[in-house]
């Protein structure tokens, strides 16, 4: 994973460099060149703007010798602006913002960013600064936004050079000092040379919200003696020059911004060479709407998409943050045409019948199939979510947990009398498509399915809407009290349903608007009492309890299909 973390920075020219950083920033101060006045100015249309290089110290550079520093040019509206929610919070901003002032003047003796003196001189004049202040709190401005300074329109990140006075400024702080007195020698994880290891490495940033710290979360960090090894202390367990810890810092940090948040996970994702087109779109849905994506996916199965070189590789490296730390969830890595041919099968697999107009449902994007798992997407848990990735992109069996899970699921949404979830079903079709030792599934009903339990669903639901036919909404009907029982121990419930059915088939006989749909479900509960055989199973297992479900719904689904047909007749 990190020698692929180095050949994307070589391949793209990256240029990684300790004290510096790509960081997004949300607003502009700009002061007047006189100094009398300013404006807060949002960048990127509010969402911020990133900048590719900016002045960074580390965290471990940010406490060292007991001082609170702060960032330069770039750092927080609460300790520019001099801003906190309690009174506990301007006393932490307050060292911060000196600090900052302190960086700006002495920036300023430098020839070409003279300028930043008049910038730290109006952030001094309280009289000056509150009207911005009062902006930010009207604007209900966050905090933790970022803030670099323009002066007269004049962005300072992009067009001063600050380059070479802050690496002087920076070299000339003290550092943290290893616990070790000698200057140990090593090989570099990510380059193989001999190099002094850095003893802490960079925060990745991107991961708050995902269990993530807002500060960053550490990749490489071994700050407990039970992950110390024959007396090496800190990163040296993992040992790299300060230049490969901030490369591959910066790189995830890139990736980060780029990848796609699905459940609790960020999937950054990237390829051998440029594409026109994102094949991850195929999977996550990009800015289609629902029916561009179906034709999108109808594309692809049939072998018609975007033409892409099809042996160019992706990259997928799926990450969260815990206590500070970044997680590494997934790693996976193929070439298009394996990817392109697994997402056409899971398509494929997917396909069901839609539950009420008799066509095939629409193609789900994959988290609307892992949210049809779950009563609220807070509730997804994030390995099922990665394994029905796998599933997806590199043709994976579906885990037997997913399959419980959207059986649990279609119960309480069929005994609450709620819509069916087509792309649920679709996965526990799935699931017994890619099974091993499975067997074929269609997307309608198969009434030549080899198990029982298949044909006991189709049965409970031909019964389930004679009744309804018969005798109309009756609130608490077949399903609702029978389902449970039936879908687990069928023979002990469908000898009291079948013989149920007679009175309502007699009920149907007696009523002239209805008499001729006697004879067709006697005919259709006569035909599926044969397909599942002399005897009703026993008891049935949880995949035969999956299967019991499908062959519900397809009949049901079925049933649609008829009647829409003889209405169009």
């Amino acid at each position: 994973m990190l020698a692929q973390l180095r050949k994307y920075a070589e391949d793209r020219g990256l240029v990684s460099e300790p004290g510096f950083a790509a960081k997004t920033v949300h607003y502009a101060l700009d002061i007047d060149s006189d100094g009398q006045g300013a404006s807060l100015i949002p960048l990127g249309d509010g969402k911020g703007r990133l900048y590719d290089r900016c002045p960074n110290l580390s965290q471990p550079e940010m406490i060292a010798g007991g001082v609170k520093r702060s960032q330069f040019l770039v750092e927080s509206v609460a300790a520019i602006l001099l801003l906190g929610k309690t009174p506990e919070d301007l006393e932490k901003a307050k060292p911060r913002r000196e600090f900052y002032l302190g960086l700006l003047a002495k920036a300023s003796e430098e020839p070409g960013l003279e300028g930043l003196g008049v910038c730290a001189e109006f952030l001094r004049n309280q009289g000056l600064f509150a009207s911005l202040q009062e902006q930010a709190l009207r604007d209900k401005v966050k905090l933790t936004d970022q803030v670099t300074l323009k002066l007269d329109g004049a962005d300072i990140l992009q067009d001063w050079p600050w380059a070479d006075w802050w690496r002087r400024y920076r070299s000339s702080q003290p550092t943290k000092p290893s616990k070790r007195e000698d200057k140990v020698q090593m090989l570099d994880l990510l380059t193989a040379e001999l190099v002094t290891p850095a003893p802490t490495h960079f925060k990745v940033n991107g991961l708050a919200g995902i269990g993530g710290l807002g500060t960053g979360d550490s990749l490489v960090s071994f700050d407990k003696a039970a992950f110390q090894s024959y007396g090496l202390d800190q990163s040296l367990n993992a040992a790299m020059s300060e230049n490969s810890a901030r490369l591959y810092a910066d790189v995830l940090n890139q990736l980060l911004r780029d990848s796609k948040k699905f459940a609790n996970v960020k999937i950054c994702y990237w390829f051998s060479r440029k594409l026109e087109a994102d094949p991850m779109d195929w999977i996550f849905g990009g800015d289609e709407d629902e029916t561009r994506f179906g034709e999108v996916i109808l594309k692809l199965r049939k072998g018609e998409s975007d033409p892409l070189d099809l042996k160019t590789v992706f990259y997928c490296l799926s990450l969260s943050g815990s206590s500070g730390r970044v997680m590494v969830r997934d790693w996976s890595e193929g070439n298009l045409q394996e990817l392109r041919s697994n997402v056409a099968r899971w398509y494929e697999d997917l396909e069901i019948i839609g539950p009420r107009d008799g066509q095939m449902a629409k193609p789900p994007k994959l988290f609307g199939v892992v949210a049809s798992l779950y009563r609220e997407t807070k509730d997804i848990v994030d390995n099922q979510a990665l394994q029905l990735f796998r599933s997806a992109t590199l043709g994976t069996p579906i885990p037997k947990s997913c399959l419980a899970q959207a059986l649990q699921r279609f119960r309480v949404d069929l005994i609450g009398d709620q819509p069916f979830r087509a792309a649920r079903m679709g996965l526990m079709k799935a699931y017994f498509l890619r099974k091993k030792g499975g067997f074929s599934m269609s997307a309608l009903v198969a009434e030549d399915h080899p198990d029982p339990a298949y044909h006991c669903g189709r049965l409970l639901a031909a019964l389930s809407k004679l009744q309804y036919e018969a005798l109309g909404d009756v609130g608490a009907g077949v399903v609702q009290r029978f389902f449970g029982a039936s879908s687990q121990a069928p023979a002990l419930s469908f000898g009291r349903l079948l013989s149920g059915s007679q009175h309502h088939l007699n009920k149907l006989r007696g009523d002239f608007r209805k008499r001729k749909l006697a004879p067709y479900y006697e005919e259709l509960i006569g035909r599926i009492s044969a397909a599942v055989g002399a005897e009703f199973p026993r008891s049935l297992n949880l995949e035969r309890q999956a299967l019991f479900a499908l062959g519900y719904y397809q009949q049901i689904a079925q049933q649609y299909q008829d009647k829409n047909q003889e209405v169009q007749a």
